[in-house]
């Protein structure tokens, strides 16, 4: 189905992401009559792939892209520095590092595999504080020197897997099971990846489990999230068990259900896609 006030985005086929992150979230919006979409070409191949102005996703709500600069740059890269080959932009949005730049906002959030998330939710009712039996997880891969310390030590379940098991084809656990798990516990660690937010910062949120974020790990977007109310902050590992200890089983079912209001309004599949439409009208161009 089309959208008929042509709205378009560009989609990137180079840059990495393909089927998976803001890319597999771009054809959901698609399927479900929320735009249209145009495939990018590859363009200049003298430069480094990934440092491409094609290798980021564009929105254009007239869906001319004659020009760039009439256009409206949504930046899904880790970090900010793949901005040197961009010509400029209208307006432009920043999901991860959000840039102190000219006619930009924070945006939105979204999960690693939203179309196998987004499924998980509809089979999976939201469990409260009695009925999950995990008290606290992490699992990710040692991506980086920031996932060093004895952090293990504090978690019930924890799993450091090694940087060759980030990619899909070699997890330890499957996406299914890892949300499985999960949606079992009360608290999530998160520690610092790629870049300074995580995707597991919204997966948390999405199944109501109450993050514990660390040094290093930024979770500014559009609509806030702020400490005591979506998440707790540990400055070290022993932190960790002095916030789980102290708080109380309704502070925590509180703070469950913030973090999943926040996840509709800014990680779904609708609210992802509503929540962009406002951050687009609230910037002012000079």
């Amino acid at each position: 189905m089309l959208n008929e006030n042509k709205l378009v985005i560009l989609k990137p086929i180079i840059g990495g992401h393909e089927g998976s992150c803001f890319r597999e979230l771009i054809d959901l919006w698609f399927e479900n009559g929320f735009c249209n979409v145009v495939l990018n070409s590859k363009g200049n191949e003298n430069i480094r792939e990934d440092l491409r102005e094609e290798a980021r996703p564009w929105m254009n709500l007239e869906g001319d892209f004659s020009c760039a600069q009439n256009d409206i740059l949504l930046y899904d890269n880790t970090r900010g520095d793949k901005l040197d080959y961009i010509k400029g932009w209208n307006k432009a949005l920043f999901a991860n590092e959000v840039l102190d730049l000219p006619n930009s906002s924070p945006w939105i959030w979204w999960v690693r595999f939203p179309r196998i998330y987004y499924r998980f939710q509809e089979l999976n009712k939201y469990l409260n504080f009695h009925e999950r039996n995990n008290e606290s997880i992490f699992i990710g891969n040692y991506t980086n020197e920031n996932r060093r310390g004895n952090w293990n030590e504090y978690i019930s379940f924890f799993y450091m897997g090694n940087h060759s098991q980030h990619f899909q084809n070699n997890m330890q656990f499957n996406y299914n099971e890892y949300l499985k798990r999960l949606a079992n516990s009360k608290f999530g660690l998160d520690l610092p990846g790629q870049g300074p937010k995580t995707l597991r910062f919204a997966e948390y949120c999405g199944l109501g489990v109450v993050p514990i974020i660390t040094s290093g790990i930024v979770v500014k977007c559009f609509n806030e999230v702020k400490e005591g109310i979506h998440y707790f902050f540990a400055k070290n590992p022993k932190q960790v068990s002095e916030i789980i200890n102290d708080c109380s089983i309704h502070t925590w079912q509180r703070m469950s259900i913030n973090c999943i209001k926040w996840f509709e309004q800014n990680c779904s599949l609708t609210g992802s896609f509503l929540t962009t439409m406002e951050v687009i009208k609230s910037i002012k161009i000079m």
